[in-house]
């Protein structure tokens, strides 16, 4: 049960079997660390493990929590985690009230905000939380969780110890630098995966493009295609959206038809449901903010220039529908 204390600790227990049913279709991939929201619960396997762009099935047996007899649920839940499991600090082993082992886990600040956020938007609704590669327990949210930290507790020595062993070897559930290793799993970036019909507003017109987002490079940048609807198009533009752990910063690299001299890197921190982009160029910053917008299921580009008094100027919006 989620509940509050001093330390924002979230109370866990552990499940220490995990069994995902092979299929005609193939095993689904490896679970990375992390929560992820549960979207639905089935009576049955579904005929297909591929269930969605975005959603996965797992087959969990709850009767491990307890050591009692198997007791199977078969959830869909989101393909990535809403919440990372990324590291603050190397995980701390010790002993509950009752001399069970426990295991004390603190999340890096970025993804402890997101955690708090997330908890803050699904009151009621339920979580899987995956730890060293396997999921450990189901709860119900009831409260947000500030303060990052997850406790795991009434878990067996040898259950502790795995987990434990698992979260070192693990570069993804760490603040290590980035390499092949470590992907980019990022839910509010994932919400911009796919096909885009953009409309520009631009100097009192309106402009009509395409766009598709795609995971590129082992997973760690989303691909943003981007051409208008003209043929032959008068503008393209390729945009390579990731993020740099160490500074806990966005970063998006932007090239166009304008050539080498006007493509640019930016960085930017989420807030809310945004991420400002600050490009610097040598007549000033460029600002590009990214809004989501979760009831439409929409995003706004808003792309604003600096003058030299450093006032912002609109210079044009993107609006973002699906097809």
């Amino acid at each position: 049960m989620f509940r509050r204390t001093t330390l924002a600790v979230l109370f866990l227990a552990i499940v220490s079997l995990l069994s995902l049913s092979a299929r005609a279709d193939g095993d689904p991939p490896a679970m990375e660390d992390g929560l992820y929201l549960i979207l639905g619960e089935l009576s049955a396997p579904p005929a297909s493990l591929a269930v969605g762009e975005r959603a996965r099935y797992v087959c969990f047996d709850v009767g491990a929590v307890v050591g009692g007899p198997s007791e199977v649920c078969h959830l869909l839940v989101h393909r990535t985690p809403d919440v990372p499991l990324v590291l603050g600090k190397t995980p701390e082993k010790g002993l509950d009230a009752q001399g069970k082992p426990k295991l004390q886990l603190l999340l890096s600040p970025m993804y402890a905000r997101q955690l708090e956020r997330f908890t803050a938007s699904h009151i009621m609704n339920r979580v899987l939380l995956v730890a060293g590669k396997r999921p450990v327990t189901i709860h119900k949210i009831r409260e947000p969780i500030s303060g990052g930290r997850l406790q795991i507790t009434r878990c067996t020595d040898n259950a502790c110890e795995s987990i434990y062993t698992e979260l070192l070897k693990n570069p993804a559930s760490s603040r290590q630098s980035d390499g092949p290793k470590r992907v980019f799993q990022d839910q509010f970036i994932q919400n911009l995966a796919g096909d885009w019909n953009l409309t520009r507003s631009i100097r009192g017109e309106q402009l009509h493009n395409w766009v598709h987002a795609e995971w590129v490079l082992n997973h760690q940048f989303l691909q943003l295609s981007m051409r208008d609807v003209a043929v032959p198009p008068s503008y393209e533009a390729l945009v390579l959206i990731g993020f740099d752990p160490s500074s806990e910063r966005y970063v998006a690299h932007w090239c166009d038809t304008y050539g080498g001299k006007l493509s640019a890197v930016g960085f930017g921190k989420r807030l809310g449901d945004a991420i400002e982009f600050t490009f610097q160029y040598p007549d000033g910053p460029f600002y590009n903010t990214f809004s989501w917008n979760p009831n439409e299921k929409g995003w706004t580009f808003r792309m604003e220039a600096a003058g030299k008094d450093g006032k912002r100027m609109l210079f044009a919006q993107d609006s973002l529908r699906r097809p």
